[in-house]
């Protein structure tokens, strides 16, 4: 079991690993972005404000950046204030299935994610706290992190009305942005909460996986992305069918994007009612 969860996500990060060599050479005969730069983007671009709830996902290693990790985050932190939430997916390091059946416990303390280094520098942090679940868990900061996590444990589907996604699409004038991805973990959120035939998406039964939360050892039931279907990327389903809820440009070679979580998962509720979904290429 361990050895074919190896073999299958060894060969997507080796994969993974050489697409990102090659995008990221284009990047070395641009400007490189500086911290003050960023923050502008952030502030102006992005339209962030204090107290805002955020949702990140970031390249670090495409942001062409002349600064670190911490330095971003802490930009990050200035703009939204405590009164404000960041959130930031926390994956394990592997496929999904991959994951489950390999019988690995999630333990946020000691994994190296496959969210990126800036999720890895962020969950570190100790006012951060990470939710409950074995393969889909945030990391959050913010004055209202316990409250956004507290039930991710019980989604049935990663990101349902359960989970810390969802929780944070509610919340009024909450964002998703990216840092040199195209990626949105929102896209799943909708998926989760507004489509009715979830086949071409998830497994037929759950899984149990073990995660070290609080000091103790939680079994979380979950179903997950089987992965047999070709399915439209979040980037390229925006720009089909959203692209006046979200805003996507380019600075100096470096792709951002920013959209408004709450007409994104209305845009998408619609979407999926009338039957278009990631299967719509």
């Amino acid at each position: 079991m361990v050895s074919s969860f190896v073999k299958s996500s060894d060969m997507y990060a080796s994969l993974r690993r050489l697409k990102n060599r090659l995008n990221r050479r284009g990047l070395k005969k641009c400007k490189k972005l500086s911290i003050e730069e960023v923050r502008d983007i952030l502030r102006q671009e992005m339209g962030l404000f204090e107290g805002q709830a955020v949702l990140v996902h970031c390249g670090f290693g495409f942001l062409n950046a002349d600064f670190s990790p911490q330095e971003l985050i802490g930009a990050l932190k200035e703009i939204v204030g405590k009164s404000g939430v960041i959130m930031m997916p926390f994956y394990p390091p592997a496929l999904s299935a991959d994951w489950l059946q390999s019988g690995r416990v999630f333990n946020s303390e000691t994994i190296k994610c496959s969210t990126g280094v800036l999720a890895q520098c962020f969950a570190r942090d100790p006012d951060v706290r990470i939710s409950c679940h074995p393969i889909k868990a945030v990391a959050v900061w913010g004055d209202r992190s316990e409250e956004l996590i507290k039930n991710h444990h019980l989604s049935k589907y990663p990101y349902d009305e359960e989970s810390p996604y969802f929780h944070l699409a509610a919340i009024k004038g909450s964002a998703s942005i990216g840092l040199g991805v195209r990626n949105c973990s929102m896209v799943h959120c909708a998926e989760d909460a507004f489509e009715l035939n979830k086949s071409y998406l998830y497994s037929d039964k759950q899984a149990i996986a073990g995660v070290i939360h609080n000091g103790s050892t939680v079994d979380v039931s979950t179903y997950f992305h089987h992965g047999r279907e070709g399915l439209m990327s979040s980037a390229a389903y925006f720009e089909k069918y959203c692209s006046d809820v979200v805003s996507i440009f380019e600075t100096n070679g470096v792709v951002f994007y920013s959209a408004d979580n709450g007409k994104m998962m209305f845009r998408m509720k619609k979407l999926l009612t009338e039957k278009v979904n990631r299967l719509d290429c």
